[in-house]
């Protein structure tokens, strides 16, 4: 089964002069599916670093495995002003709603929370293939680059430190998943996704004002292994068709 976007679960939450912020997902998600949430956070009282600690299902009847914190970047770009980006993720074990919250920001922070659904992912502890980060005072933001080593999703997200209308325009082989474009209110940012279907090396970026501090991150996210042969039996590494090999003899 190909790794897919579930139509309709992107969807965004900003938070103001807040220490967490909170979004549904717009429709249930699905058992088997992982769950890919892009958040951008700024502050301007000093290094805040996310935990994984940090993000909980925080109501739906939906039922999830274990958050990974899967890349993240803390950018002190002046004084004590800090953009915090990262990307969670976790697998879905039983189908429902569910609302996600990432909270443990300090006092007056602005915040933007992106959320994803996808069916066919890698769900194990090992769906991560590779990471990469960038910052930058000024400049189109970009990460560096990570080979997936196969199928799957390129997923970045990008803060911007802006205090008016922003487009963030994402790359070339990239679609935009959400936006926030008022600077003037909220903090500003993207998360975007690329899919492949084979091997792939390549960065996450994104055309931004090119006056502006940034910080983004990347991570490859697996498709799931294909399934086992549906007309036999792998046992003792063997592999029968119509029957049970057992101490070399064909049984059934």
């Amino acid at each position: 089964m190909s790794l897919a976007r579930v139509v309709g679960q992107a969807s965004k939450a900003v938070a103001d002069v807040a220490t967490s912020v909170s979004k549904a997902y717009p429709s249930n998600v699905t058992a088997g599916n992982l769950l890919v949430l892009g958040v951008v956070k700024w502050n301007d009282s000093g290094a805040d670093a996310f935990v994984v600690g940090d993000i909980s299902q925080s109501a739906g009847t939906a039922t999830l495995g274990t958050f990974t914190l899967d890349v993240q970047l803390d950018y002190n770009y002046i004084s004590a002003f800090h953009i915090i980006v990262g990307l969670f993720s976790v697998p879905v074990t039983g189908s429902g709603s569910c609302t996600i919250q990432v909270a443990g920001g300090v006092a007056g922070s602005y915040w933007i929370l992106g959320t994803q659904e996808y069916s066919g992912a890698d769900v194990s502890g090992t769906r991560v293939a590779g990471t990469s980060t960038g910052q930058a005072a000024t400049g189109a933001p970009t990460t560096g680059t990570v080979a997936s080593g196969g199928a799957g999703a390129f997923a970045g997200v990008v803060g911007t430190n802006t205090l008016g209308a922003t487009t963030h325009t994402p790359g070339a082989d990239y679609t935009q998943i959400i936006e926030e474009e008022d600077g003037a209110t909220h903090m500003t940012g993207a998360y975007e996704d690329r899919l492949v279907s084979g091997d792939t090396t390549d960065a996450a970026d994104w055309t931004a004002p090119t006056l502006n501090a940034s910080a983004c991150v990347v991570a490859f996210y697996k498709e799931a292994a294909a399934g086992g042969d549906p007309e036999g039996s792998l046992l003792g590494g063997k592999l029968l068709r119509g029957g049970l090999l057992r101490q070399g003899v064909l049984l059934g």
